[in-house]
This record gives C-alpha cells, structure tokens and sequence, in this order.
C-alpha cells in the first residue's frame, strides 16, 4: 500500500492529496517516520501548489483519519467558493456528523437534496438524521420515498421504526417494533454483513420483549444478532466501526442484564468499558 502511494507521489507531483494518503497509511502500519515525512511533503505542496480538488480530497483524508474538524475547515472554504458542489456538500455534512453538529449536518443535506433531488444517499442520510434529531415523522417521509435503496434503505427504515415505536406506547409502540423487525429481516436477507441491520433486529425483538409481545426464543434471537454486530466490526477502527462496535456491545451488555445472565453481562460490559 506504501508503493501505491510512492507511485500516485510521483505521478502528481504538484498535488498534497497522495502525500495525506500515504501518511494515513503509514501511520495505520505504525511507520510513525515515513508518515511524518509524508505529512511535511504535504504541507509544503499544500501551501505551494493548492487547489480545489486537494482540499476535497484533504477533507476525506481527515475524515478517515478521525479529524471531522479539520474536514469541515477545508470544505467550507471549498464551497464559499462553489457553492453549487454537490459532493461537497454531502462530505461536509458527514463531517459535521461526526462532530455530533446535527443541525449544520441536516442543513448541507437539504442543500444537497435540493442540488440533486434525485440523490438516494442524501434522501436516506438527511432522513436517519431528522429521526436522530427527533424529528421523526419528517424522516419516516423522507425515508419511504426512497426508491431501490437496497439494504441500506432497510437499515434506515428499521431505525426510524424503532425511534418511533420508543416515542409510542402500547400496541402502536408494539406495531412499530413488528414493522423494524420486518425492515431488518429483509435487509439482512439482501446483505448479513451490515452490522446496524443486526443491532437494529435484536433491538426490535427485545422492545418487542419488553412489551411482553415477542414471539418464542426472540431474546435468544437478540442475542445472537448483537454478538454477529460485535464480530463483523471488532477490527474495524474507522470512527463510523467504533460507533457500530460501541453500539453493539452495550445492546449486548444491556440485553444480558435484562435476561439476569450476569455473569456473561460483566465480562461484555468490561469489555465494552475497556474498548470505550
């Protein structure tokens, strides 16, 4: 990987970008000296040599590099001076994802919205943060016109469900969990390896669970679909598979709390406390 990014140095030698993804790289293998070295090069071909499409591509080496900050600095001076970018917008609302800035998220993902109103990706994402933001009859709109969205589409629906069944009480809550559980069965039958179908599936069940209207063997069933989420992301270190992982540990840990298997509960939550 080090050689790919020596070549891509050598093949746009006035561009700061690949020097960025050889520091990445670098530093993710521990070459804590020649991710120094490539990060000096890229500062100096940064300040020499800018451009627009360096500082897009910056923004993503930063957002994989756990730096939303510092993706949200180089995009914003990207769109004052195109606004009409359509990527950049997307890009800079997940970065103010990151840093937890829901409002500023959801602004860019209108915008994006209304500069490509044909965009799936930022109809689904703008409709998982409205239901983040509590806002979660607005997201369930955005969500169902959604069109050939795969299990993604799944994923998103199933969490809005299950915001909407939290916020509700009685039979509707439980019609709510019966309709994620649906949204997350079929998501994982068109894709076992998203985690948050996963979490999103046992979460269903044990509020079903709790509501006294699961059917037989549904906290086994929870149970099984936390410990899949907790594999599928236990090497994942990216901010969005530390998120996942997190989640699908303290459903977990809950989950074996609730069921009184305590003993199983306390090596999962120091786990998750050692981890987190």
């Amino acid at each position: 990987a080090l050689e790919d990014a020596d070549t891509l140095i050598e093949r746009f030698p006035e561009s700061a970008w690949p020097c960025e993804l050889k520091e990445f790289i670098a530093s993710q293998l521990g070459r804590d000296e020649a991710a120094r070295a490539a990060h000096a090069l890229a500062q100096e071909r940064a300040k020499t040599n800018p451009s627009k499409q360096d500082e897009h591509l910056g923004a993503l080496n930063a957002l994989d590099q756990g730096d939303p900050g510092r993706a949200v600095a180089l995009l914003t001076s990207l769109i004052d001076q195109r606004p009409e970018l359509f990527f950049a917008r997307m890009d800079r609302a997940h970065a103010f994802e990151r840093l937890g800035r829901l409002d500023d998220a959801i602004r860019d993902y209108n915008v994006a919205l209304g500069l490509n109103p044909r965009d799936g990706i930022a109809r689904l994402n703008l409709g998982v943060l409205e239901t983040q933001a509590g806002r979660t009859e607005e997201g369930s709109k955005l969500l169902e016109g959604v069109q050939d969205a795969g299990a993604m589409g799944n994923q998103a629906l199933s969490f809005n469900l299950l915001a909407r069944g939290r916020a509700a009480e009685g039979d509707a809550a439980l019609g709510f969990f019966r309709r994620a559980e649906k949204e997350a069965r079929q998501g994982l039958e068109r894709d076992p390896e998203l985690p948050w179908l996963h979490i999103n599936l046992g979460a269903s069940l044990m509020e079903q669970h709790r509501l006294g209207g699961a059917a037989a063997g549904a906290v086994e069933e929870a149970t099984q679909h936390y410990t899949r989420a907790v594999e599928l992301t236990e090497n994942r270190r990216d901010p969005d598979g530390l998120e996942m992982s997190a989640s699908a540990l303290s459903n977990l840990c809950d989950q074996l709390i609730q069921t009184n298997d305590l003993t199983r509960a306390a090596h999962v939550c120091t786990e998750t406390t050692r981890r987190f």
